[in-house]
C-alpha cells in the first residue's frame, strides 16, 4: 500500500540533474513521513559500494560508510519493491572500472556499463545530462561515450511491480565525464 502512495520523482530528479551541471551532487532517496516513520523508512535502501567488507570495528565501519557517502559510491533502491543487491554502474577507461561518484577526463574512450543481474523483467536506462541516451531490457547495458556529460543509471521494474511505471526502482549516483580538468 505504501508503495502505491509514492509520487512521481521526475521533477526532483530533473532539478538534481540540472544542479549537477554546476557542482557534483550525490543523491539519495528521502522520506517525508509524519505518521508512519518505521514502515516508510523500510521502503528505501542505500546500497554502499565499499572497497572491502564492512568492518566489525565501529569506528572503522563508520569511516567506511562516510567515505562512500562523501564520494558518491552508493545507489538508491526501492527495496520494498524488489531486492536490489548486485546492481553496478561503472565507467571503463584504460582497463580500469571506475565507480559512481568519479570524475573522468574524456581523453580516451570511456565505456559506461550498467549491470542489473536480476531474473525478472526490468528496463535499464542510461541518462546523460538528464536525457536518456540508451536502454536495455537485458541484464546489462554498455555505452561508449563520445561527448562529455553527467551520466547515471536508472532501473525500472517491468513485471509484478507495485511501483507506477514512472517511478524508478534503482537510481545510481552520477559519473562525471569532463572535457578537461577544472
Amino acid at each position: 500500500m505504501l508503495l502505491k502512495m509514492l509520487s512521481d520523482p521526475s521533477p526532483f530528479i530533473k532539478r538534481w540533474d540540472e544542479r549537477n551541471t554546476h557542482i557534483p551532487l550525490y543523491g539519495y532517496f528521502s522520506v517525508d513521513a509524519h505518521l508512519l516513520y518505521g514502515p516508510t523508512f523500510a521502503l528505501f535502501h542505500l546500497h554502499l559500494l565499499l572497497p572491502q567488507p564492512l568492518s566489525q570495528d565501529f569506528e572503522t565501519a563508520r569511516s567506511q560508510v562516510f567515505s562512500s557517502l562523501r564520494k558518491g559510491r552508493f545507489y538508491n533502491a526501492v527495496e520494498a519493491a524488489a531486492q536490489a543487491r548486485g546492481f553496478r554502474f561503472v565507467a571503463k577507461k584504460g582497463g580500469r572500472a571506475l565507480p559512481m561518484g568519479e570524475t573522468l577526463i574524456l581523453d580516451s574512450p570511456v565505456v559506461f556499463e550498467v549491470m542489473a543481474p536480476f531474473s525478472f523483467r526490468k528496463e535499464i536506462r542510461l541518462i546523460c545530462n538528464g536525457k536518456q541516451v540508451a536502454s536495455s531490457q537485458k541484464e546489462s547495458l554498455s555505452f561508449e561515450a563520445g561527448l562529455p556529460g553527467i551520466f547515471r543509471a536508472e532501473v525500472y521494474l517491468k513485471e509484478r511491480s507495485p511501483l507506477d511505471n514512472n517511478i524508478p526502482w534503482i537510481v545510481s549516483n552520477p559519473i562525471f565525464l569532463r572535457k578537461e580538468k577544472k
